[in-house]
């Protein structure tokens, strides 16, 4: 990747994430949004390590925000009220494991 590349990808992460770091928690317990991961950076599955192509699309985990392939993020749950959707939402096989016991009080 050349310094042009890195510099715009840089751009565009700082004005989709802000200083987000990838914690749902700060330090003093208030909710942080996950960081998230930018299409332009990922071109592998983060869990079954798949290429993604035209048929293999790219999945965004609503939990954590990173880029799964469909079979590696096809559940669906109920996020935390601090992520502001009442919907069922993607999540990778990690966070349905976090998010499944969770699911009565959500």
């Amino acid at each position: 990747m050349s310094a042009a590349q890195a510099a715009a990808l840089a751009t565009i992460d700082f004005r989709v994430n802000g200083g987000r770091l990838g914690s749902i928690a700060s330090e003093d317990g208030t909710f942080v949004p996950p960081r998230w991961e930018l299409d332009q950076e990922v071109d592998r599955c983060r869990r079954c390590t798949s290429e993604f192509d035209w048929i293999n699309r790219k999945h965004h985990c609503r939990y954590c925000g990173k880029i799964f392939c469909g079979k590696c993020s096809s559940h669906r749950m109920l996020l935390p009220r601090e992520f502001n959707t009442t919907d069922v939402e993607r999540v990778c096989h990690s966070c349905n494991e976090i998010l499944a016991p969770k699911q009565r009080e959500l």
